[in-house]
């Protein structure tokens, strides 16, 4: 007896005889290969023609068109939000919005080696303390320097000194640091080079001559200003004041005033 390749059924060979078991056999195994595909027809209703090519290339494409909109829907990430990236492989870029490519961070890793030769057993902990120190040393001995510089030249908080030069009457003064600019409340200590002989100017740092006045306005007299004398001026805005001086006597009056003193104090 032979059975068939699919549905296993009972194939008489010529060698064997007909007889009622193996025509029984024969049935049964039909009838539960018919129960079999009513089972399977019940759960799915095939159409009678099978799927029309048409209908069948319309449900594919439905079904790609839901998945291309539902891919189209998704965002552009940000460093803010999840989304859709794009890979960038520059290293060069700036882009906040596009990705790196492994091959991009590669390039970037193999650049900053190059430029650096780390050595064979790493940075002693000593020296890169050292250096990180020094490095710290340096950034705050230039923010010390650019402050030192700043309030050198500031001659409104100090007075700053120079010696003159020039001519009497016309003096020049050379601040260092430079004065950048006349103001209000600038001084300086003027070291004069020759008497003067009558009303006397100061430039200072090539700003333009400005008059030198006593504090009651007036002009300095000669022999006011002795060579070899320092003295203390101050900018009002537009004149420069001598200190310590505010009166208008001139020297024969005050010369008078000392012989009329002495003459009180031996009576």
């Amino acid at each position: 007896m032979q059975y068939t390749t699919k549905l296993k059924l009972p194939r008489p060979e010529e060698t064997d005889t007909h007889n009622l078991a193996n025509h029984q056999l024969l049935i049964d195994a039909i009838e539960a290969n018919a129960a079999s595909q009513t089972d399977v027809t019940s759960k799915y209703t095939k159409p009678a023609l099978g799927i029309p090519k048409a209908d069948l290339a319309t449900a594919v494409q439905s079904s790609l068109n839901k998945a291309d909109s539902a891919l189209q829907s998704v965002p552009d990430a940000t460093t803010a939000a999840k989304g859709v990236v794009q890979l960038n492989d520059s290293t060069a870029s700036t882009s906040t919005t596009q990705a790196a490519t492994a091959n991009a961070v590669k390039k970037a890793n193999d650049n900053a080696n190059s430029r650096y030769t780390k050595p064979g057993s790493g940075i002693p902990k000593a020296d890169l303390a050292a250096d990180v120190q020094a490095s710290l040393n340096k950034a705050d001995a230039s923010a010390s320097n650019d402050a030192l510089t700043s309030h050198l030249a500031d001659y409104k908080t100090h007075t700053g000194y120079a010696s003159a030069t020039g001519t009497a009457n016309a003096y020049i003064a050379t601040l260092t640091p430079a004065l950048s600019a006349y103001a209000e409340g600038v001084s300086l200590r003027l070291k004069i080079n020759a008497d003067n002989t009558g009303a006397s100017t100061v430039n200072v740092n090539g700003l333009g001559a400005k008059p030198i006045k006593k504090a009651n306005g007036t002009d300095v007299g000669s022999g006011n200003l002795k060579a070899g004398s320092v003295y203390t001026l101050v900018y009002n805005g537009v004149n420069f004041i001598l200190q310590g001086e505010g009166s208008d006597l001139t020297d024969t009056d005050r010369q008078g005033m000392i012989t009329e003193i002495n003459k009180i104090i031996q009576m």
